[in-house]
């Protein structure tokens, strides 16, 4: 009597077994990610914020500049739009932290940008921004 109950018993748990497996397979098939498709430059551009010319101080000088926002969706670029003045605010104050000779080399502005897209992110409650481009830069 008590290896039948126990072939009974493993006969079960093999069933629960294939049975976990067989839906664990099919919702990872079912569910992973596709490889990205690759983004259009029209995509792009619906997802850019064009901000306004600006002119703010830095450590030790005066910037002039134009800047474009690269939203991550349009969500984030709704965010932007609805934020304007806080997002302006964040990427002055980042500005102030720079010098005219930081800004003259390639690293001072790639971080300048990293900066930027760091205090901006923090201004939107979900959003993203991917990349930030200088339209204009003038460092007095």
């Amino acid at each position: 009597m008590k290896g039948i109950v126990r072939t009974m018993w493993i006969i079960i748990a093999a069933i629960v077994v294939v049975c976990g497996l067989g839906v664990g397979g099919y919702y990872y098939l079912s569910h992973r990610s596709t490889a990205p498709h690759p983004v259009t430059a029209a995509q792009l551009a619906a997802l850019r914020v064009d901000l306004p010319e600006n002119t703010t101080n830095l450590k030790d000088g005066l910037i002039q500049f134009t800047v474009s926002l690269q939203a991550k969706n349009k969500s984030s670029k709704q965010q932007i739009s609805d934020l304007l003045p806080a997002v302006e605010d964040a990427i002055n104050e980042s500005m102030r932290h720079f010098t005219k000779e930081q800004l003259h080399t390639a690293a001072g502005l790639a971080q300048l940008k990293a900066d930027i897209m760091q205090s901006v992110d923090k201004q939107l409650p979900g959003g993203k921004v991917s990349d930030v481009y200088f339209s204009t830069i003038v460092i007095q």
